[in-house]
């Protein structure tokens, strides 16, 4: 059943995996291969979720402490035309100036 042409390597792959598709062996790989990318996959998102939530956590924990926030609040706030709430950013970033 097994046809081995040893002078090209490559033709020797193509012929075992021609002949081996329909084994259980070859479907269990398959399967095995299929199982390993999903697991990868799965951790690579775990990571990318962790780290998001992580980067987000930082950002709520820290923000509201730092004038840069403030700054780029108010002057949003600012081209909105919301002038009054506005000058409270720009009063508190004073205020945390004030405590460097």
């Amino acid at each position: 059943m097994f046809y081995f042409y040893l002078s090209t390597p490559d033709n020797a792959t193509e012929l075992i995996e021609k002949n081996c598709k329909g084994s259980l062996y070859y479907k269990f790989q398959m399967k095995r291969k299929k199982a390993v990318l999903i697991g990868v996959v799965c951790a690579a998102l775990v990571l990318l979720l962790m780290f998001a939530g992580l980067t987000y956590y930082s950002y709520k924990t820290t923000a509201p402490y730092t004038p840069s926030y403030w700054t780029d609040k108010g002057v949003a706030l600012d081209e909105l035309g919301k002038y009054e709430e506005a000058q409270e950013c720009f009063e508190r970033v004073r205020e945390l100036e004030k405590h460097k």
